[in-house]
């Protein structure tokens, strides 16, 4: 592993035996090549955890974190973002697929747009066998992103899975948040004026398959969503919400 890294590369990963050996290779094949790779697996109980021991024997880069339980995906990402070694985090979902020059261009990006905080990609929507379907409908600037997020209609201009943003120890996620975390992080970033964007290249191969997390938890999820735009709403109003008043 790189002793000073560039960027932070974070998957969780949970029971994905048949798609993660695919996600980690295509960051391992970065033309950027200056990043460190966190892989949390929250507990699963498939190969999961095999395949990704094996191909970590392979490449320095990679740190797995293991728990003995399933926490949920807010947790993963704040226990790898608080050993980030990187200026920059990157995000990962076990089922996609980012094209090899990724990295590359996000960097580029930021450092040439010092006032933009995080930027997600062009996203290409596929199959569960990565076939391409159609391109995802997506909004670049920073004034289309927040106004679809003030909407506060469950649209996500987005995707998790391509982010990357500036390190900041006060951007972590919230653990009790399970589902429509990254509705919750992408308003509370649009709250405290982070400004957000979209570059126009297609770097992210999104795949769309039965058991993927936002397809087994619909109805979970979409109480999230209300939750969390709930908490925008109160933020708006009062300056802060009742997140900590509710789960504490």
């Amino acid at each position: 592993m790189r002793r000073n890294p560039l960027i932070t590369t974070i998957i969780p990963v949970y029971n994905c035996e048949l798609y993660v050996k695919e996600s980690i290779l295509s960051i391992l094949e970065q033309t950027y090549t200056n990043f460190e790779l966190f892989v949390v697996d929250d507990g699963s109980t498939d190969n999961t955890l095999l395949i990704v021991n094996d191909i970590a024997k392979k490449d320095g880069r990679i740190r797995i974190i293991k728990n003995s339980e399933n926490k949920g995906q807010s947790a993963c990402m704040n226990m790898a973002i608080k050993q980030a070694n990187g200026n920059y985090i990157a995000r990962m979902d076990a089922d996609d697929y980012s094209t090899k020059d990724r990295f590359h261009l996000q960097v580029k990006y930021l450092e040439e747009n010092e006032d933009v905080f995080l930027c997600g990609t062009g996203v290409m929507l596929c199959d569960e066998n990565l076939l391409p379907i159609t391109k995802w409908d997506t909004v670049y600037s920073s004034s289309e992103i927040n106004e679809q997020l003030n909407l506060l209609e469950g649209k996500i201009p987005i995707k998790h899975s391509s982010i990357m943003y500036r390190k900041n120890s006060q951007v972590l996620y919230r653990d009790k948040i399970t589902y429509a975390q990254d509705l919750d992080l992408f308003l509370r970033l649009n709250s405290y004026n982070f400004k957000m964007t979209n570059i126009k290249e297609v770097c992210l191969y999104y795949r769309q398959h039965p058991n993927s997390i936002s397809q087994l938890n619909h109805k979970e999820r979409l109480q999230f969503i209300r939750l969390v735009e709930k908490f925008h709403d109160e933020r708006s109003q009062y300056g802060l919400d009742s997140y900590n008043a509710l789960f504490d």
